[in-house]
């Protein structure tokens, strides 16, 4: 299914991919729900999207909404969970753990 197919196929409910970026330099992507369908325009939490494109309203092109794929889904899951570890990583006090845990660590970092 292309994606003009896929857009107007959709119906509130649906899981979408939901991108805002600046091409390379930041690109950021949710997986949000559709509340409303109008015949012109898919809505996403407060935002509104051409039911046309999936260009976000008003967003200058940096807003858009895509499929959510099983694959697509699976990969956001991974980005976040690894990107919420490693901000637990970086703050985390070295300073306040025992040898043990220093030793665990380093055999898990060694072991991957």
């Amino acid at each position: 299914m292309d994606r003009k197919e896929w857009l107007s196929s959709v119906k509130v409910g649906d899981q979408v991919i939901v991108r805002y970026g600046f091409g390379i330099i930041r690109n950021i992507q949710n997986i949000q729900t559709i509340t409303r369908i109008t015949k012109t325009q898919i809505v996403v939490g407060e935002n509104r999207y051409r039911k046309s494109t999936g260009v976000g309203i008003g967003s200058g092109g940096r807003l858009s909404i895509g499929e959510a794929t099983p694959d697509g889904v699976a990969t956001i899951k991974a980005q976040k969970k690894r990107s919420a570890l490693t901000e637990w990583f970086n703050e985390l006090r070295v300073r306040n753990l025992s040898i043990e845990q220093l030793e665990a660590m380093k055999a898990a970092y060694e072991g991957a």
